[in-house]
């Protein structure tokens, strides 16, 4: 039998000189058989690694079908070595698999709350040499065991730590001597670090390792001479030696099982980041860069270059001489710190010093957009993909609405079809948990006093509303929506996931939505959903949902949740459903809930705290609002009673009071003498300044008019003010301030000038109305005035 040869190439992930050096090794072994930790269950899909559409970073994705909280995600970079070793194998027809421990047993041994400090330990982050507690304790600044094992390597060679010494001896390595073998050297350092620290990192490391050593066996029972091994360097001493297999079978006996499925799926720069992912890299854009420029001396200076264009792109001047000082100063770095060349450190200070002048905020910048150098990959269309990834990629391509990992906005018209069918596409990813897009609201006004019931039953909610007949074509700006999009990789999972509920989009989301309801009974929740139904263009989910609220709200005592839960439905009340029924239902569960509410809601008013009243007060004025926009006389004089109820109650947050009188007062149920009594009764010398002081914030709070027009009221709180000693105005102060805050410049200017006239009197009233620049204004407002006539104004 031929002689056989084992060849171990111990590599950092992600290292673009691991991956370099790896290249060179394996073109003068020209192996028959590479070996390559990672899930052995993905072997039978490497062949698409070398598909002319695959474009890295892309990731394999191995998860249970079952419980789809059991996954892994193994990504690959252009510079990763396990990618490159894939590549040169799969093109030259070499034989090649995966070796690590199996996906099934992991998934099964990982519980999902410590899946991340079991996850597969790297070059950087294994074991402490023996002693290394002892020392640790006495270096002041020195990492845990755990974070960085290559510490105590780092510090014999003048390294801050083990990441910046595997930086320069590895991957900032420019050119390559054939006569030496970086991967020997790497091997005799890790086989003393392990030596010296025999127990083992964790449970899980030595049974893969196990796993490894097996398919070794199996390698070279199958007559193979030259086996190249591709692993983490923590790995390699292990499979240096193989100990008999009765041993490494003793450790992977009996282990549970799980089924697992793999896909290709797209990855990003950014998710290669080491505080996001264990195994990842501090700039993947810098790595990238070094794998671009191969053996080249001017990878510093073609580094500096991309930084210095990125600048100019955000305004920053930048020269070329800037760029050549900048240059000779990261190189004057490195020899005065006895490095070979310039890495990212030196060229990081240059580029502070010369570039940035000091000023490190710009570094934020280059950190993102160039160190990270966001990026997306692409596999091939052809790929395994389920039918409701193909419907969601489809749709993409038919909107023009590629995904990238950089935030993007997209700037819908609602009047048109296209813009129309990516919002409703958008809230249908978001009902499925994949949250592509955010909204910061659209700037839709309602043409005319919508109501039920519906005179033009059928059809999308969405599209009668957002394309309504505006009698004014020329009048624009009203169906504008903005949204933000980020695309993120592991959406891919949750795609899987519920592929379960629909082989489409409209499918998926549909089913999926109408089990959520049916396991929801918090009734502001199921309100909050109406909106993204009908913004998501789902009629058949209509019905459940509206029999859901109904019975949530039956059962309901909570009168803050009823509160919640009434303006999403008078919104739909006002423009009508996308159901061809007059939502009858609908208006019997408004109002049913606003009468409980009224009847349920003094109670909660009382022996409240400060932050519970605020956040009860944010809840009132929306609902104040949809009871006087439903128009039912008989729900509006309960809700005001309730109000005037308040305001004598005892234990009620004066906060409160304030907000219920402001509200009594402009809708003119107490007159503007009675406001003046209550203001006197509150701001009064009896009450303690913090009780006047929130009295007055739930009062003034969005409304700064009312006392400005007013002098009674004016007056009334100028003399409160003015009676206030000095330490009980430094107490109230705070909160006078936040109020005031809220009011517009112009508001604030009008303060000011009415403060400045003492206690006279305003020559001109401000209430005084010049009727002929009012009439002028009208012919305008016709315009605009939703298809209406004389009758709306």
């Amino acid at each position: 039998m031929p002689k056989q040869s084992v060849h171990l190439f111990g590599i950092r992930h992600h290292g673009p000189g691991s991956a370099r050096s790896l290249n060179a090794a394996l073109e003068r072994l020209n192996p028959d058989m590479i070996l390559i930790e990672g899930p052995p269950e993905a072997t039978g899909a490497l062949p698409l690694a070398i598909h002319a559409q695959m474009q890295p970073p892309v990731a394999l994705l191995v998860y249970n079908p079952e419980r789809m909280e059991q996954m892994g995600y193994f990504p690959f970079a252009a510079f990763s070595p396990e990618w490159n070793a894939l590549q040169f194998a799969l093109q030259r027809q070499i034989v090649v698999r995966f070796i690590d421990m199996l996906i099934t047993h992991r998934l099964a041994l990982m519980d999902t709350a410590t899946q991340a400090s079991a996850r597969p330990p790297t070059a950087t982050d294994s074991p402490p040499p023996e002693g290394g507690e002892e020392y640790l304790l006495r270096q002041e600044n020195a990492p845990t065991l755990q974070s960085d094992p290559l510490y105590w390597l780092a510090q014999a060679a003048g390294f801050s730590d083990g990441e910046r010494w595997w930086d320069h001896l590895v991957e900032s390595r420019r050119k390559l001597n054939s006569e030496d073998d970086i991967f020997a050297a790497i091997l005799t350092a890790i086989t003393t670090l392990r030596a010296a620290n025999p127990t083992p990192f964790d449970d899980l490391t030595p049974r893969r390792e196990a796993f490894m050593r097996r398919a070794v066996r199996a390698a070279r029972l199958e007559g193979y001479r030259r086996i190249a091994v591709v692993c983490g360097a923590w790995h390699t001493p292990a499979l240096a030696a193989l100990p008999p297999a009765e041993d490494d079978e003793a450790l992977f006996a009996d282990l549970p099982r799980v089924p697992v499925e793999v896909v290709w799926t797209p990855w990003t720069h950014g998710r290669l980041v080491r505080s996001i992912y264990g195994a990842g890299v501090a700039a993947p854009g810098w790595y990238a860069h070094l794998w671009q420029y191969h053996n080249s001396d001017e990878a510093a200076v073609g580094w500096i270059t991309k930084v210095a264009r990125h600048l100019r792109k955000e305004g920053l001047d930048t020269s070329p001489a800037q760029i050549i000082d900048a240059a000779r100063l990261a190189d004057t770095l490195a020899a005065l710190r006895d490095r070979p060349a310039s890495g990212l450190d030196e060229l990081n200070e240059a580029i502070l010093s010369v570039l940035c002048g000091g000023n490190p905020h710009p570094m934020h910048l280059i950190y993102k957009n160039v160190m990270i150098d966001e990026r997306m990959g692409r596999i091939p269309d052809g790929a395994t993909m389920l039918p409701l990834q193909k419907d969601i990629v489809k749709q993409q391509a038919a909107l023009e609405m590629p995904p990238t990992p950089v935030i993007t906005t997209l700037v819908l018209d609602l009047r048109l079809e296209r813009d129309l069918q990516r919002r409703i596409f958008l809230h249908r990813l978001t009902l499925i948990n994949i949250p592509w897009g955010t909204s910061n609201g659209h700037f839709l006004k309602p043409f005319g006093r919508g109501g039920l019931p519906q005179q033009n039953p059928g059809g999308s909610l969405l599209r009668r509303i957002s394309q309504p007949k505006n009698p004014n074509p020329e009048v624009e700006g009203t169906a504008k929506e903005t949204w933000s999009l980020q695309w993120k990789p592991e959406f891919v999972l949750t795609m899987i996931e519920r592929s379960l509920y629909g082989s489409t989009l409209h499918e998926a989301a549909t089913h999926y939505t109408i089990e959520r309801i049916k396991q929801t009974h918090d009734l502001s929740h199921l309100t909050r959903l109406i909106s993204g139904v009908l913004s998501a263009d789902l009629p058949a989910v209509i019905d459940p949902l509206l029999q859901q609220i109904e019975e949530a709200a039956r059962l309901s005592r909570d009168p803050v949740a009823m509160m919640v839960a009434v303006p999403p439905l008078v919104n739909l009340l006002r423009y009508g459903d996308v159901r061809s029924n007059d939502g009858s239902i609908l208006q019997t569960i408004a109002d049913d809930l606003m009468r409980r509410t009224c009847f349920w809601l003094p109670n909660a008013c009382k022996n409240l705290s400060d932050d519970r009243a605020s956040a009860l007060d944010e809840k009132i004025k929306p609902f104040h609002v949809a009871v006087m926009l439903r128009h039912d006389e008989g729900l509006i004089t309960q809700w005001q009673r309730m109000l005037k109820g308040l305001l004598d109650a005892p234990d009620v947050h004066p906060l409160l009071q304030g907000r219920a009188c402001r509200l009594l007062f402009q809708n003119g149920v107490i007159s503007g003498k009675a406001l003046c009594q209550e203001m006197g009764r509150h701001l009064g010398t009896t009450n303690k300044p913090e009780q006047s002081v929130f009295w007055l914030k739930g009062f003034l709070q969005g409304e700064s008019l009312s006392f400005l027009r007013d002098d009674a009221l004016w007056f009334a709180l100028s003399d409160w003010v003015r009676m206030l000693s000095g330490s009980a105005f430094t107490a109230v102060l705070p909160i006078l301030r936040q109020t005031f805050s809220q009011f517009s410049q112009a508001e604030r200017r009008a303060i000011h000038e009415r403060v400045k006239q003492g206690r006279t009197p305003p020559e001109q009233p401000l209430e005084q109305i010049d009727a002929r620049r009012g009439a002028e204004v009208l012919p305008f407002l016709r315009r605009i005035g939703l298809g209406g006539g004389q009758e709306n104004f």
